[in-house]
């Protein structure tokens, strides 16, 4: 039985109508996963506003869960369930793995952080570290795709495929970085090319992943699968102003993994065990609060 026992949970998903990004199916299940909740669980879309047909079904569970990403991102247009409506939720609102897309030196609203009435489980460093200095109850739990497979504890070479992000486009020579073996593509947005990392079984049988996108990244570092992710600077010049915040890959950095393309030569199975445990002691307090 998962940590909400016997009450009953409805889910704010971003992998409802609306989402472009194909990586929040993966986040949507990951988050299902590590909470112990079913598939079939009730769910609304974030990116829809809350009817009040909506508002009296969602006050009829016991916990309204909205499944992170850049939910606290505060932006007309982003995510539209987060307004007067949300506020009239009468049951616990609790905010797994939400984070912010912005620059390290801005100050984004914290309209949306305040509409939780539990303690904010904060996807990467800098999150927790606003949150926390502006006084918002929070801990830093990491992601669900990073979390939600089973531990491994060190890279797990082989000579399979190697999974490329087909978005953004890198500005990078790839074949030095093949070594022989064959490519698969990951799509990201519907138009790309490539396999939807949220399907099960995107990452098996990979032996690398090439990629500018966390949500290429944190699933194959979680599965051991070796990565060499390249930030905004490596990709292709056009696209670079299109990076939605690098105040995201402090997660990344939290790991110890590069973002300039170099290989990662330790695995980082000790961080990934104490996000592990802080998700755990979140989760504690935030059904309880």
């Amino acid at each position: 039985m998962g940590a909400f026992g016997n009450k009953r949970v409805i889910v704010g998903s971003v992998a409802g109508p609306g989402s472009k990004n194909l990586g929040n199916r993966l986040i949507a299940r990951s988050t299902l996963r590590l909470l112990g909740l079913d598939e079939s669980t009730p769910s609304f879309s974030v990116f829809e506003r809350i009817s009040e047909a909506r508002l009296e079904f969602i006050n009829s569970h016991d916990y309204v869960v909205i499944t992170g990403g850049t939910s606290l991102q505060d932006d007309p247009g982003h995510q539209a369930c987060f307004d007067a409506q949300f506020g009239r939720i009468r049951i616990p609102r609790v905010c797994v793995a939400g984070s912010f897309y912005c620059e390290p030196g801005d100050r984004p609203s914290l309209r949306i952080a305040r509409l939780f009435d539990t303690p904010v489980g904060a996807r990467d460093p800098w999150t927790a570290d606003y949150l926390g200095r502006h006084g918002i109850d929070c801990e830093l739990v990491g992601c669900p795709t990073l979390l939600a497979e089973p531990e491994v504890g060190s890279w797990q070479d082989g000579e399979g495929a190697v999974l490329v992000s087909s978005s953004p486009e890198l500005a990078v020579d790839l074949a030095p970085l093949l070594h022989g073996r064959p490519v698969r593509h990951l799509r990201h947005e519907a138009g790309d090319r490539g396999e939807d990392p949220g399907e099960a079984g995107a990452f098996d049988g990979a032996s690398l992943v090439v990629t500018g996108r966390l949500h290429a990244a944190l699933p194959a570092i979680g599965r051991g699968v070796r990565v060499r992710f390249f930030g905004p600077d490596r990709w292709r010049a056009d696209l670079r102003p299109y990076g939605w915040g690098t105040v995201r890959y402090t997660l990344l950095r939290h790991l110890g993994i590069r973002l300039d393309g170099a290989p990662n030569r330790d695995y980082p199975g000790a961080a990934i065990r104490r996000l592990r445990s802080s998700f755990t002691s979140w989760l504690a307090r935030a059904v309880s609060a």
